[in-house]
């Protein structure tokens, strides 16, 4: 599966706002190998999409809303272009 279409995938999930443990995504994704998710995670991270931290022996992930508000001001701006 291409990187982009998972990262999308992920992305999705997280869409609800809460902060989801690594188990949780990947439940959701059963597809997606733990090799996978890791590299989406680490892209998604670094282009501040989303947070990663972690809680104990847990890692929590969370779409972070500072880059998906970005993404629509520049929709917004684009649009009145």
């Amino acid at each position: 599966m291409a990187r982009s279409a998972g990262e999308a995938r992920v992305l999705k999930v997280l869409k609800n706002g809460y902060e989801q443990t690594w188990e949780q995504i990947s439940s959701r994704l059963p597809d997606l190998d733990w090799n996978e998710l890791f590299a989406i995670f680490d892209v998604l991270s670094r282009q501040g999409k989303i947070t990663m931290r972690r809680r104990g022996a847990e890692y929590v992930l969370k779409l972070c809303h500072a880059a998906s508000a970005a993404k629509t001001t520049a929709s917004t701006a684009d649009t009145l272009i």
